[in-house]
């Protein structure tokens, strides 16, 4: 039998990848053709403001680097390439120094900032579960790297 805790990472798992690859496949649509002689208006581009929490430093510090690497490269394209439905993600890297205390108080931070639509990491597990219901309590989307 599959231990519950490991059914539900590779939930988490397939819900990161879904979190990385939509945007990407919604990037990709067609762009408008400007109609000549008409000049469009300039707008104020928008922004999908993430909250990165990773662990840079501390007992796992090892762990986080890459997956800030990873989520960089990842917005970079998207963002290259028009964002996400025109939208530009920009995202709020914290180092929670492999701390409970401050992955929730990462958490609280970021999920009171009315701008920070959703949460990535950390990648250190007993971190990740430490904030888990914090996160719950706030309401806001929480992913695992």
């Amino acid at each position: 039998m599959i231990p519950r805790h490991m059914c539900r990472g590779k939930w988490l798992l397939v819900a990161a990848l879904l979190v990385l690859t939509v945007p990407i496949l919604a990037a990709c649509g067609s762009k408008a053709t400007p109609t000549p002689g008409v000049q469009a208006s300039p707008t104020p581009q928008k922004i999908l403001k993430i909250g990165v929490i990773q662990t840079l430093s501390g007992a796992g510090g090892v762990y986080g680097k890459p997956a800030v690497d990873a989520l960089t490269v990842t917005s970079d394209l998207i963002n290259k390439a028009g964002g996400v439905l025109g939208a530009r993600i920009e995202m709020d890297i914290q180092d929670d120094a492999s701390d409970k205390t401050q992955t929730i108080a990462l958490i609280r931070k970021m999920a009171a900032d009315p701008n920070v639509i959703a949460i990535i990491g950390p990648g250190y597990t007993l971190d990740f579960l430490a904030g888990s219901s914090v996160a719950a309590e706030a309401s806001i989307p929480w992913i695992s790297t």
